[in-house]
């Protein structure tokens, strides 16, 4: 299965969507129980649409993915970073076309 941009675009803001949405549920669950309430745990599904994702762009040979370092350690781009989904694709694009 490849992706194509639309699709790609698409899959990466639904995991933001969803990511964002557990973030606010947790938050609001959390002030109505005056606790610290855990964030769902989602690695089952989201792990199974990286795997889907590393068919057409795997990560490096050390295991680094670029895809999971922009959805989470720039938290989809949101973390003062000028690259969006859409950039993103288009650096993949060019990285595996060349690599090939």
């Amino acid at each position: 299965m490849l992706f194509d941009r639309q699709e790609f675009i698409e899959t990466i803001n639904a995991l933001r969507s969803q990511y964002d949405f557990d973030v606010d549920t947790c938050k609001v669950i959390g002030k109505a129980l005056n606790c610290e309430f855990p964030l769902n745990n989602n690695s089952r599904l989201t792990n199974q649409v990286f795997k889907l994702l590393h068919k057409q762009f795997p990560p490096s040979t050390k295991g680094y993915c670029v895809i999971q370092h922009f959805c989470y350690e720039q938290n989809f781009g949101r973390n003062g970073s000028s690259l969006t989904v859409e950039i993103l694709w288009d650096c993949l694009i060019k990285q595996f076309s060349n690599a090939k």
